[in-house]
């Protein structure tokens, strides 16, 4: 039996103002081809499929065609779990009957212990969820919160309930939104999410999960991120991050052969990349080094200067002539306080890369561990509270 494992659509997504619905929709089409090529029996969904939690309307018609297009004119079962950029309670509506399709979508924790038969296997849908559901679901009292304080602590709960359901004669398969560490990620540099977002402060080890046949992941962006063989991240199906330029992204194919489980990796090229451009004004702006930047195609551009052009008095309007998508122009300076070159930059993505350079910048010092610990605390708490 064969499983197409995908995450981190986050259909409505924007990149420094810029839609991505476009490239979504013909990402999606490449997606659908491989599904095709590859006779795979299911497609599993790792979460994450819109970008935040009350998406607008384009966003939702997409994602509504697009679960159509695999599961009714494939035929396709769907096996979804809600991420931590998903709105569960909005993304809940129809769930139950759904399932009449083979449309199986879990956005509440108690539909982890609700596996699902699927021939040789049983699969175990289990949504991204913050500590403080957990305690609810279990009815721990904010009184008794230490007993519970952690995703570790609620995962190990979870994990114990799922697998007294395992049936002997089935392969557990576990889908899931988190950030999993282990001796293949150990040395992966978060990027789009993870530590420095909010929707992944805790990591949890791959030890955690050593009764499950496989685990389908999503949150971080990368299939690279994987921490071993048998769990696994897919990655995201688009760049969304400047950081992420180098990647490839596209899909897993999982291939469950009588002895062995075979797993490949399949790239699916945007229609339209995002591409790191580096060097002086001059040099960038030449004739044939614009000419060779756009035979590769369409793109999004980030820009590096080594230095700063003294007679240019709009920069970006002036790059924008040969580079129209510009993301963003980040030019190379001496920073008086700190002594060493810093990349000046017009953006920054998270609340923790803000606090990271304001930090850096002030002190002349990285955030140590624990103070990296405190930051992510009090932005954890403030999430919860919204």
């Amino acid at each position: 039996m064969k499983f197409l494992h995908t995450a981190d659509w986050h259909i409505g997504r924007k990149l420094h103002g810029y839609s991505l619905l476009e490239e979504q929709w013909s990402v999606f089409q490449k997606l659908k081809d491989v599904a095709q090529r590859e006779k795979v029996d299911a497609i599993i969904l790792a979460g994450d499929l819109f970008d935040v939690s009350t998406p607008p309307v384009s966003a939702t018609k997409a994602l509504d065609q697009m679960l159509y297009e695999l599961n009714v004119e494939l035929g396709l079962p769907l096996f979804i779990v809600s991420g931590n950029h998903d709105g569960a309670n909005r993304l809940q509506f129809g769930t139950r009957w759904m399932k009449q399709g083979q449309l199986y979508l879990a956005t509440q924790i108690e539909q982890a212990l609700e596996p699902i038969d699927f021939g040789d296997f049983q699969i175990f849908l289990l949504p991204f969820f913050h500590p403080s559901d957990a305690r609810r679901f279990y009815g721990i009292s904010e009184e008794n919160k230490s007993q519970m304080e952690t995703i570790r602590q609620a995962m190990e709960r979870l994990v114990k309930d799922m697998e007294a359901l395992i049936k002997p004669d089935k392969n557990p398969i576990l889908i899931s939104h988190f950030y999993v560490a282990g001796k293949g990620n150990e040395d992966y540099q978060l990027i789009s999410e993870g530590k420095s977002e909010i929707g992944g402060l805790n990591h949890l080890p791959t030890s955690l999960f050593s009764n499950f046949s496989y685990v389908a992941l999503g949150h971080l962006h990368s299939h690279l991120s994987s921490p071993s063989e048998k769990i696994r991240y897919s990655g995201s199906l688009l760049k969304f991050a400047v950081d992420e330029h180098w990647q490839e992204k596209g899909v897993l194919i999982l291939d469950w052969q009588p002895e062995e489980l075979v797993v490949t990796f399949k790239a699916l090229p945007s229609s339209k990349d995002i591409r790191l451009i580096c060097g002086t004004y001059e040099d960038i702006t030449a004739k044939n080094f614009v000419a060779k930047i756009q035979a590769e195609g369409p793109a999004y551009y980030s820009i590096r200067l080594t230095e700063k052009p003294q007679v240019i008095r709009n920069l970006r309007d002036s790059l924008a002539i040969f580079y129209p998508d510009i993301l963003d122009i980040r030019i190379q300076e001496e920073a008086k306080e700190v002594r060493n070159k810093v990349w000046i930059q017009e953006r920054l993505e998270s609340p923790m890369e803000i606090i990271h350079q304001f930090f850096q910048e002030q002190t002349g010092h990285e955030l140590s561990q624990q103070q990296v610990d405190w930051v992510e605390a009090s932005l954890l708490e403030r999430k919860e509270e919204v």
